[in-house]
């Protein structure tokens, strides 16, 4: 923890290494979202294009994103043929998407929010899978229509919007594997004022909450899954009248470095001996990057800007400040001891 860059790089010799596997967090890490929903560092991609020429360093984006976030990234920024998507649901490989198991939503699981679509509790869901994203919603989603996809900034979409069909539709029994659902929480509906009032003040544990929303008989049922408070964008709506909760297996069970290990499992990667990096943004939060380290022990962890805990024995290096400038730093010394090979 307290390594200068220097002193990091000499430690783990960088500059000797055959292979550097460089996971990196996009929003609030690459991308900069108080500049942009998809802002990079001119300086910074010049970078990264840089120190990927040799071959020798392979940056591959870990990021919270599905396909529709990722896809608004690579048309603004640059197209990446590596990634981990949904917080390591999919893996992107060479052009190529493999959708991880471990995060797949069970059938008892995704029947309970269809049965509360149809009864009416739940206005609509938005769910993320293989091949991108779909909405189902009831006959009273019109209320409630100016929350759709309200959870992500509209330029990620630049025009074209996902499906949306109505719950009784045919398409809901062709919906490929889903990985995450969304979903409005209304403070004005009785049946969600509990769960309401926990994610308004980000309690964690909520599953309690969501099964009385479901009308589950077994608590149990959700036992290996999460539901977070997430952010969202409406001008008609504010955070007094209505929260969105991202639900998905929880932490211990899927998280960016399983889905990392697929990735160096489906390159070769995971093979050979490289020195496996993820440069993260925050140790809290819907999207904790110190996962990494469970499923990935061996790799190194590097926490940019003013979020993460500089106690944290899972980083192993905490650069705070701008997340900019302290980003831009790194990569300019991993550059330096690049050239010095």
């Amino acid at each position: 923890m307290r390594h200068t860059i220097e002193s990091f790089l000499k430690k783990n010799n960088f500059n000797n290494a055959l292979s550097v596997i460089i996971s990196l967090d996009l929003d609030n890490t690459l991308v900069v979202r108080k500049k942009g929903s998809n802002y990079v560092n001119k300086k910074i991609l010049e970078l990264i294009q840089n120190l990927t020429k040799s071959g020798k360093i392979i940056f591959v984006p870990n990021t919270g994103r599905e396909l529709v976030g990722f896809s608004s990234f690579c048309k603004e920024v640059a197209s990446f043929r590596n990634a981990v998507l949904g917080s390591g649901s999919l893996v992107v490989c060479d052009g190529k998407e493999y959708f991880n198991k471990r995060s797949k939503i069970g059938k008892i699981q995704l029947n309970a929010f269809y049965k509360a679509i149809k009864s009416g509790i739940l206005p609509f869901v938005d769910l993320s899978h293989a091949r991108g994203r779909t909405i189902f919603y009831n006959e009273k989603m019109s209320k409630y229509k100016d929350l759709l996809f309200s959870q992500n900034p509209s330029e990620w979409f630049h025009g074209n919007f996902p499906p949306a069909y109505p719950i009784h539709s045919s398409k809901l029994k062709a919906m490929p594997e889903v990985f995450r659902l969304e979903f409005p929480v209304i403070k004005s509906l009785v049946s969600h004022q509990s769960l309401f009032e926990r994610l308004s003040v980000r309690q964690k544990n909520n599953l309690k909450e969501l099964s009385e929303i479901l009308r589950l008989k077994s608590g149990d049922i959700l036992k290996d899954y999460v539901v977070r408070r997430k952010k969202f964008f409406s001008d008609k709506y504010s955070e007094d009248d209505a929260v969105f909760a991202r639900f998905e297996k929880a932490d211990t069970i899927c998280n960016k470095g399983y889905g990392l290990r697929m990735w160096l499992d489906k390159s070769g990667t995971l093979k050979r001996k490289s020195i496996i990096l993820h440069i993260g943004d925050s140790d809290k939060g819907i999207v904790d990057d110190t996962v990494i380290k469970d499923a990935l022990p061996e790799s190194h962890l590097i926490m940019v800007g003013k979020n993460a805990k500089p106690h944290n024995r899972k980083i192993d290096l905490c650069l705070k400040g701008d997340v900019e400038d302290q980003l831009l730093l790194f990569l300019e010394k991993l550059q330096y001891f690049n050239k010095i090979r």
